[in-house]
């Protein structure tokens, strides 16, 4: 885990040269492309769990269904998105904005700080809910002086009921204005997201204990639009880097230039 640690801030990616070097020699049209990314995929993410077992000083799990898995891809949602600089500012901790923000640095630092300050998460979720979702992820971030992720796609929610509602209509109607529209459409997807994620986190945080097993069969209701979303990202990672074109009327190739 050292050759690939955030620590050397990026200059060290054998993981990407690993990447391109699979894409090499696996990639024979899509099916190539697409069997290459899923063995980087399934590389990093044997690395990343041999590096959240290391940082807790924790066994290897003894099934799928341990707390301390839901611990694991709990802190793998809050590395990923974090709020200082967007949406939140980067006030007042300025001076730790980079690590604030840099996935691998974040992620290291949660295990790292749950064995020492909390090791009493590592039991902590059992039922996949909402409450602990809730409960696990706003103990961490005020361990980590850092914006949970509720707070995070709360302001989301505001900001597409208020300033942004304009914006959230032409999302619904797939009717956007011809300026900036790459960068409407995808701010606009943003804060679908985020307002999906707010009202079902669990759902986005633990897909497989709610589209599978008993979770599913006793809750099958949750199957809303944040399943939607779910299986929507789910897609887009499979087809990599494949690009579908959305025809419509009056706009041209010159409007998204």
């Amino acid at each position: 885990m050292a050759n690939w640690c955030p620590r050397n801030n990026g200059r060290d990616r054998p993981a990407s040269r690993r990447c391109n070097i699979c894409i090499s020699r696996l990639a024979g049209g899509w099916n190539g492309i697409r069997s290459a990314t899923w063995v980087c995929c399934m590389e990093f993410t044997r690395r990343l769990l041999g590096s959240f077992w290391n940082a807790t000083e924790l066994d290897w799990p003894d099934s799928i269904n341990h707390p301390t898995v839901a611990l694991f891809l709990l802190i793998c949602d809050m590395s990923i998105n974090p709020g200082s600089g967007f949406p939140f500012d980067p006030f007042p901790h300025f001076h730790s904005f980079i690590d604030d923000t840099i996935p691998g640095i974040r992620f290291t630092a949660m295990a790292r700080m749950i064995r020492l300050k909390h090791p009493e998460l590592f039991d902590a979720i059992t039922s996949y809910s909402r409450k602990e979702y809730e409960d696990v992820s706003e103990r961490i971030s005020a361990m980590m002086l850092n914006i949970s992720p509720m707070q995070i796609v709360a302001k989301c929610d505001g900001w597409a009921k208020g300033p942004m509602l304009s914006l959230m209509e032409e999302y619904r109607t797939y009717n956007y204005r011809a300026g900036n529209h790459v960068v409407r459409v995808l701010l606009s997807h943003f804060l679908a997201f985020s307002q999906d994620k707010l009202l079902t986190p669990e759902v986005f945080c633990w897909p497989g204990a709610w589209m599978a097993g008993e979770i599913c069969r006793r809750e099958s209701q949750i199957f809303s639009s944040a399943t939607v979303h779910c299986l929507s990202i789910a897609r887009q990672i499979v087809e990599f880097i494949h690009v579908s074109v959305r025809v419509r009327r009056g706009v041209t190739s010159e409007h998204v230039r």
